[in-house]
């Protein structure tokens, strides 16, 4: 419902603008590497509490649901650690074959693989927080 997509768009501009207000205070507080080191850190963070977010949010689309993610991503980080490491391990390994294969073709496959590895990772991760939410409760 419309109603819906709003509460969602909402909760998702309030997590995303949370991220880039803290990015932006580290740049203007902090000398350059500091905050170079910071925006590596944050974008790092961003990416693995909004891949815990976005599905609770899809789920309930209200901003107590960001409290609930982060929650959620601190206390279980163990069951979200090896899918993260798996597509490292997986995008290092098509990287390196990419370098021993000079075909033509081989750009196309290796990244039709990625995005599919990449898909079924986000895919566990979303089944996981709905998982490990239910169980919280």
């Amino acid at each position: 419902t419309i109603k819906y997509f709003f509460n969602f768009a909402f909760a998702k501009l309030v997590w995303n603008s949370i991220i880039a207000a803290l990015m932006a205070l580290g740049y203007i507080i902090l000398k350059h590497n500091a905050s170079f080191i910071l925006f590596w850190i944050l974008l790092v963070s961003s990416i693995y509490f909004s891949s815990i977010i976005y599905p609770l949010l899809s789920k309930k689309p209200k901003i107590s649901e960001i409290k609930n993610g982060i929650g959620l991503g601190v206390k279980k980080i163990h069951y979200f650690s090896l899918p993260y490491a798996m597509i490292i391990l997986a995008g290092l390994l098509i990287r390196i074959i990419y370098a021993l294969n000079k075909s033509r073709y081989w750009p196309v496959f290796s990244a039709a693989v990625f995005l599919l590895f990449i898909a079924v990772s986000r895919y566990y991760i979303s089944t996981m927080a709905f998982e490990l939410e239910d169980r919280n409760k």
